[in-house]
C-alpha cells in the first residue's frame, strides 16, 4: 500500500493525469486486501485444526501456529475475534498500531469505543444483522478515532464462523484506507473543480478511440456546446451530425493529418445545433500512439468562442464603416499625438496612414491658430467634454487649406478613464457648394415666383385686352381706309393706330417673358434662321459694330418656333449694339453641344443630352455681378428713361424656355458679355414648306358663320369681313351657332369661332359640328393662351389659328388663307387640336 501511495503521488502529477493514477492506487489497494483475507482464514483454519492432533502432533502444530501468530500479529491488518454476545476476545497488535495507541492502551480500550460516534451504531447494527441472520460474510466501512484525535478511514469485512466449533466467534479483517479514501475525496474534488473550470472557460473535454471500437466520450460541456442532450450515446456520425455541413470537410481533413502525418489538430469551425442556431467552436487534440507507433486515440479540447467571433464580425464591421467613411476619423493621445487615420482621414488631408501615424496633430492645424485651437481642443477632452461640429480649418499635404467641420469626442478605457480622443473631420466644400448652389435655386425661385405673378396678371388681362385692341384697331383702320389723302383726321387716327399696335407688341411681350404666348413650332435648321437673318442685322447694328457669323455644316435640328427664334436674335443684337456705343464688334455662333450627367447640373435646368447652342457675344462694356443678376427680370433696364421697356431679355427667357430650352449668361465689367442660347436637338426631319401662294386678292364671297361673345370685337370683324364681299352670319355663342349650322339648308363654307366663350365653347361646337359638316372649314381666334387648342403654349400642327388682337390685314389674310385650303388641312375632318 505504502508502494501504491508513492506511485500515486508520483503519478498525480497534475490534474488531467489525477483520475487514471488514483484509480490504479484503488487497483493495488484492493488485491493486497484480497490476499491479506486468504492468509488470515489460512491461518486460523490450521489453529483449529493444531489441537485436534495428538500432543506429538500439536507440539509441532503449535510451533507452526506461533509461527502464522506470528505473522499475524506482524500483519498491517488488524484482525479481531468476537463472540456472539458482541465481546471482542482476541485482537491482533495492528490494531493498536493502526490507532496510534500501545498494546496496554489499547488492552484496556473497548473496541467499539474507538469507532467514530456517526458510525458506532451502524457498524454495531450490521455485525447484529450479521449473527442474526445467518450471513457468512459482510463487508465494513467505518471510520475511526486515532490517538492524535484524527479521524481514520477503516475498510474490511467481518466472517460469521459461530457456528464453527473451532472458531466460535465473528473473525474481523480490518485495514486503513485514509490514504486512499482522501486519494478519493482529492479525486471527486478535482473532478468537480475539473467541471467547474469547464463550465466557466465553457471548454469541454473528449476522448476519441481510433481502434476497432472508436469510442467517443464527451464532458457533461461537451454536451451542451454541442447542443445534444446530456448523456446522449456518442459516435461519429452524432459528432458530424452536428457540425455545420459547410465545415464538414475541413475538420475531417485536419483529423486525418493529425492522425496520418502527426499534424496538430488545432481548428475553428461552426456548429449547428438542433435548434438552428449557429456556433462557432475551437478544437485542439492530440493524437495518442501504442508502442508500435500506431494511433490508438484522439484526446482533446472544444471550447465555444461563439462570444468572440461575434464580438470579431463586429470590430470588423466597425472597423469596415469607419474605413469606408467618407469623413475623415482619427484618433490622438492626450497628448495630441495621432495614433488611428482612415481612408477618409487619407483622402481628405492627402497623407497615409505611414506617413501621418506619431505625428503631432497639430500638423494639419493652419500656422498661428495651431497652438491656441488644439490646447482648447486637448483641454476640453482631457476634462470628458466633447468639441461638437467645430467649423474651421485645415491644412492638406500639399499645402492647401480646406474648410471643414470638427467634431472631437473624448476616449476612455474600461475603468471610465480618459486615455485620448478621437476625431471625425467632414469636408465642407462639397456642402459649401450645395449651400451656394440652394442660394441660387433659392434666387431663381424667388424669380421664378415673380416672373409668374406678371405672367397670371400678363395672361388675366389679356383676353379682354386683346379684345379692346382689336376694337380699337379695326376702327381705326376703316376709318382710314374712308379718309381721303390729307384729311386733318388722318392724323389723329394714324396716332391711334401706332398706339394700338405698340400696345399689341407690348401685350405680347408680356406673354411671350411669362412663357404664355402661342408658338407654332416646327424642326428647324439654326443655320438657316441665321444666314437668313445676316443683312438685316447688319443694317440693324449699324457699320460700326463688326457683325461676324459662325455656322457649322452638320448642324443639328430643333423644334422651335421660327419668328420666336429670330425675335430672340433681335432682342440679343439690340442688347449687344446698345453695349457698343462707340463701336465694337457682335459675334453670332451656332455649334453642337453634349451636356453629360456632371455638367447638366451646373446649367441652369438643362438635363444631359444633346443640344444645339446659339451663342451672341459683344465687345462692349460688360456688366457687373449685381447687374448679372437682374437681367431677366421684367421691367428692369440699365437703359435711360424712355428707351427701354426692361422687357427685351424677360422676353427671350420666356421664348427658350418655352421651347424647352434655357440659356445662361457670361459677362464681366469691361470684357463684353455672352449669352449662350440651349435648345434640345430633334431627330425628327424637316418638314417640307407646304406651296402655297398669297392670296391675290383679300375679297371673297363666301358664307362665314362668325361666333363671338364680345359683341364689340363681333360687329367690327363682321364688318370688315363685309366690307370685303362677304356674307357673314353672326352669333354670341356656341349654342346659337350651333342652331344656325344644323340648318343644313343654310350654305356655310367657313366657321370662324373664339375659343373662350360662355355657354359652348369653340372647340365644343366643333366636335359637335364635325359629323353634320364635314367639309366645314375652321378658323380658330383667341386672346387667351391656355385654350383647349394649346398645349402649353404650342399650337398642335393642322390647326388655323388667329391670334387676338388683329388687324383688318390679318383677320382677311387668315380667312382668305383658311378658305383656299384643301380640307384636309384646314377642315374639321383635318388634324385636331
Amino acid at each position: 500500500m505504502v508502494t501504491a501511495a508513492v506511485t500515486f503521488g508520483v503519478r498525480a502529477r497534475s490534474v488531467g493525469q489525477l483520475i487514471p493514477a488514483a484509480a490504479e492506487v484503488i487497483d493495488d489497494l484492493q488485491q493486497q486486501l484480497a490476499s491479506l483475507r486468504l492468509r488470515n482464514h489460512e491461518l486460523l483454519q490450521r489453529a483449529v485444526d493444531a489441537e485436534q492432533l495428538t500432543s506429538a502432533e500439536g507440539e509441532a502444530l503449535r510451533s507452526s501456529e506461533a509461527r502464522f501468530r506470528a505473522l499475524i500479529e506482524k500483519s498491517n491488518d488488524a484482525i479481531s475475534l468476537t463472540s456472539a454476545d458482541g465481546i471482542t476476545f482476541y485482537r491482533s497488535p495492528a490494531i493498536a498500531k493502526l490507532l496510534g495507541w500501545s498494546a496496554e492502551e489499547m488492552g484496556v480500550r473497548v473496541w467499539a469505543d474507538s469507532i467514530f460516534p456517526d458510525d458506532r451504531l451502524r457498524f454495531t447494527r450490521e455485525v447484529e444483522g450479521l449473527v442474526r441472520r445467518g450471513e457468512r460474510d459482510l463487508a465494513l466501512e467505518f471510520r475511526a478515532w486515532h490517538q492524535d484525535g484524527s479521524v481514520r478511514f477503516m475498510e474490511g469485512s467481518a466472517t460469521n464462523l459461530l457456528d464453527d466449533p473451532d472458531v466460535g466467534a465473528i473473525v474481523g479483517n480490518f485495514r486503513d484506507v485514509t490514504p486512499r479514501k482522501l486519494a478519493e475525496q482529492a479525486l471527486k474534488e478535482t473532478r468537480y473543480l475539473l467541471e467547474e473550470a469547464q463550465v466557466t472557460a465553457h471548454v469541454g473535454s473528449w476522448t476519441s478511440g481510433l481502434g476497432e471500437r472508436g469510442e467517443i466520450t464527451w464532458s457533461a460541456e461537451c454536451y451542451r456546446i454541442f447542443g445534444v442532450p446530456l448523456g446522449t450515446a456518442m459516435s461519429v456520425d452524432v459528432f458530424i451530425a452536428c457540425v455545420f455541413p459547410a465545415d464538414r470537410e475541413s475538420v475531417a481533413r485536419a483529423s486525418q493529418a493529425a492522425v496520418e502525418h502527426d499534424l496538430p489538430y488545432d481548428i475553428e469551425h461552426r456548429l449547428l445545433w438542433p435548434d438552428g442556431q449557429l456556433r462557432w467552436v475551437h478544437e485542439r487534440a492530440r493524437v495518442e500512439r501504442d508502442d508500435t507507433g500506431r494511433p490508438s486515440r484522439m484526446l482533446g479540447t472544444v471550447q465555444d468562442v461563439t462570444e468572440r467571433h461575434l464580438a470579431e464580425e463586429e470590430q470588423a464591421r466597425l472597423a469596415a464603416i469607419v474605413e469606408s467613411s467618407e469623413d475623415a476619423i482619427m484618433s490622438t493621445s492626450l497628448g495630441g499625438v495621432i495614433t488611428s487615420w482612415n481612408r477618409g482621414a487619407e483622402r481628405l488631408y492627402g497623407y497615409s496612414a505611414d506617413e501621418i501615424m506619431g505625428r503631432h496633430a497639430r500638423d494639419l492645424v493652419p500656422p498661428g491658430s495651431a497652438e491656441d485651437e488644439q490646447a482648447r481642443i486637448l483641454a476640453s477632452v482631457a476634462r470628458g467634454e466633447p468639441v461638437q461640429a467645430l467649423e474651421t480649418r485645415r491644412c492638406r499635404k500639399d499645402g492647401s487649406l480646406v474648410e471643414v467641420a470638427l467634431t472631437v469626442s473624448p476616449m476612455r478605457d474600461r475603468t471610465g478613464t480618459v486615455i485620448g480622443a478621437s476625431a471625425i473631420v467632414r469636408d465642407l466644400t462639397a456642402r459649401r457648394a450645395t449651400e451656394a448652389t440652394l442660394l441660387r435655386t433659392e434666387e431663381q425661385f424667388r424669380q421664378a415666383q415673380k416672373m409668374e405673378a406678371v405672367g397670371r396678371l400678363a395672361g388675366g388681362v389679356a383676353h379682354d385686352f386683346n379684345n379692346l385692341l382689336s376694337v380699337i384697331l379695326g376702327y381705326a383702320i376703316l376709318a382710314l381706309e374712308e379718309l381721303k389723302q390729307g384729311d386733318e383726321l388722318r392724323e389723329d387716327l394714324e396716332e391711334i393706330r401706332l398706339a394700338a399696335e405698340r400696345a399689341t407688341t407690348l401685350t405680347r411681350q408680356l406673354l411671350a417673358f411669362s412663357r404664355q404666348q402661342i408658338l407654332q413650332p416646327r424642326v428647324v435648321d439654326l443655320n438657316q434662321i441665321i444666314l437668313g437673318m445676316k443683312s438685316m442685322l447688319s443694317r440693324l447694328i449699324g457699320e460700326d459694330v463688326e457683325l461676324s457669323t459662325s455656322t457649322i455644316p452638320d448642324l443639328g435640328r430643333v423644334l422651335a418656333d421660327p419668328g420666336q427664334i429670330e425675335q430672340v436674335v433681335m432682342n440679343l443684337a439690340v442688347n449687344a449694339r446698345d453695349a457698343m456705343p462707340d463701336g465694337g464688334k457682335l459675334t453670332i455662333e451656332v455649334t453642337n453641344v453634349r451636356f453629360d450627367a456632371a455638367h447638366a447640373s451646373s446649367a441652369l435646368g438643362t438635363v444631359h443630352g444633346d443640344y444645339v447652342m446659339l451663342a451672341v457675344s459683344d465687345t462692349g462694356s460688360g456688366m457687373d455681378a449685381k447687374t448679372r443678376a437682374r437681367i431677366f427680370d421684367p421691367f428692369f433696364t440699365t437703359k435711360e428713361q424712355g428707351k427701354g421697356t426692361g422687357l427685351g431679355l424677360a422676353t427671350v427667357l420666356g421664348v427658350v424656355q418655352q421651347s424647352g430650352g434655357n440659356i445662361s449668361v457670361y459677362s464681366e465689367l469691361g470684357a463684353g458679355t455672352t449669352f449662350k442660347v440651349y435648345l434640345p436637338r430633334t431627330d425628327r426631319a424637316i418638314a417640307a414648306a407646304l406651296a402655297s401662294e398669297p392670296p391675290t386678292t383679300l375679297r371673297g364671297t363666301e358664307t362665314i358663320l362668325l361666333v363671338e361673345d364680345e359683341e364689340q370685337v363681333r360687329v367690327v370683324a363682321s364688318a370688315i369681313l363685309r366690307r370685303n364681299g362677304y356674307n357673314v352670319l353672326e352669333a354670341s355663342n356656341g349654342e346659337e351657332a350651333l342652331l344656325l349650322l344644323k340648318d343644313l339648308s343654310i350654305k356655310i363654307e367657313l366657321l370662324l369661332t373664339d375659343v373662350v366663350m360662355p355657354r359652348m365653347g369653340g372647340r365644343k361646337l366643333t366636335e359637335h359640328v364635325a359629323p353634320l359638316r364635314p367639309q366645314l372649314r375652321l378658323l380658330f381666334a383667341s386672346g387667351y393662351t391656355d385654350d383647349a387648342i394649346v398645349r402649353h403654349g404650342v399650337l398642335d400642327a393642322g390647326v388655323a389659328f388667329l391670334q387676338k388682337p388683329f388687324t383688318p390685314h390679318a383677320l382677311l389674310s387668315k380667312v382668305r388663307e383658311v378658305l383656299d385650303a384643301p380640307p384636309a388641312v384646314a377642315g374639321v375632318d383635318g388634324p385636331s387640336g
